[in-house]
């Protein structure tokens, strides 16, 4: 066989190859678009399928819900009143404390200054009481002037307050419990040295419980002291909800946050319920009885306007505009656009437009 003839048997196998690629290449697309064009059709005969619902005949409130905390009744803070080393902490966390009368000491700080400058202080004074009562004699019997009686007497009070103080000073080396309660927390540890104002204990008042939540500007215009709310303690919200009502309202926005503290008492809390434990407040501010509501997945929101596909007697959805109005639960009131003898689509809309047939399913 001569090369020519050789080559020529070459390009021809390739050029065959070629062409029943394409052929085969043109038959896959062919497939696909008839097996599309089929799944379209079933569509257009079938229809879309969709779950449908009728409108309901309710009532609807609209509310505020504010998340919040259980807090206790009171919080109170045992504080250093002199900058001393701690010597004895008597108390620990979950411990009862006593106020009033005979409160329970908490902290006992290193006072062995403040017993040196209360001896100090109080022999000053000693001296001073008896200078003055001198200087008095002399004074009436001629011996001394009125003013070195009065030096006298200036040197007598400022003695006094400085033993005052060194009484006081002695007196802030134990510290109190300022409220009745459970030590909640120690701020402090034996061999520490506090700073006046210093937090060295917390004790809560846990013998009744409240609530504090923050409102966000636009909600404060609901509430007022008073309004019954409801309350689920709890993260997971397994609670039944408490029924309770707003004690008070902060007078002004934190300004920062623009929040407004809501406090709401918890007059007889469940077992268990303890401050710090996340809280949802319920607050109804509006009723709306017997008005036409739909699920609010039935709502479909086409070019910025609000509206529900309703379902035709031949079995086409159509798009209908509406007007909404409250929100309560998972349900929204139809103000106008809707009948209530009509059908809404309220899943499978998505894949829907105007004019599409639907297939129902349960």
């Amino acid at each position: 066989m001569s090369a020519n003839r050789k080559v020529i048997l070459v390009v021809s196998a390739l050029t065959a190859g070629a062409l029943a690629f394409s052929v085969g290449r043109a038959v896959v697309r062919k497939a696909r678009r008839e097996e599309t064009r089929s799944i379209e059709d079933i569509r257009k005969e079938q229809g879309v399928p969709v779950r449908t619902i009728p409108p309901l005949r309710t009532n609807l409130t609209a509310a505020v819900v504010l998340d919040g905390t259980v807090e206790p009744r009171e919080r109170g803070y045992a504080t250093a009143q002199v900058d001393e080393r701690v010597k004895r902490i008597l108390v620990d966390e979950g411990d009862r404390v006593a106020a009033g009368d005979e409160p329970t000491l908490l902290v006992e700080l290193d006072d062995r200054e403040a017993l040196a400058a209360r001896a100090s202080a109080e022999t000053a004074y000693d001296d001073a009481r008896a200078n003055f009562a001198r200087a008095e004699a002399l004074f009436k019997g001629g011996g001394i002037s009125e003013k070195d009686r009065d030096q006298a007497r200036v040197a007598l009070a400022a003695a006094e307050a400085r033993r005052v103080a060194a009484e006081k000073r002695l007196a802030n080396c134990k510290v109190y419990a300022p409220i009745a309660g459970t030590v909640a927390r120690r701020h402090t540890d034996p061999g520490a040295v506090t700073k006046m104002g210093e937090a060295l204990i917390e004790i809560v008042d846990a013998s009744s419980l409240k609530v504090e939540a923050r409102a966000p500007e636009k909600a404060v215009p609901h509430l007022r002291a008073g309004m019954p709310c409801e309350i689920t303690i709890g993260a997971e919200g397994n609670r039944e909800p408490l029924r309770a009502e707003i004690s008070a309202l902060n007078p002004e926005l934190d300004p920062v946050t623009r929040d407004l503290t809501v406090t709401c008492r918890l007059a007889d809390p469940p077992e268990g319920v303890v401050p710090g434990m996340f809280a949802r407040v319920r607050v109804r501010y509006r009723e709306h009885k017997g008005v036409l509501a739909v699920p609010e997945e039935a709502e479909v929101q086409n070019a910025g306007h609000a509206g529900v596909y309703v379902v035709t007697a031949d079995g086409i959805a159509r798009f209908r505009p509406v007007e909404v109005g409250l929100r309560d639960n998972g349900w929204v009131e139809i103000v106008s656009g809707l009948r209530e003898s009509e059908t809404v689509i309220a899943d499978g809309h998505r894949q829907l437009s105007d004019g599409a047939r639907i297939l129902v399913r349960d």
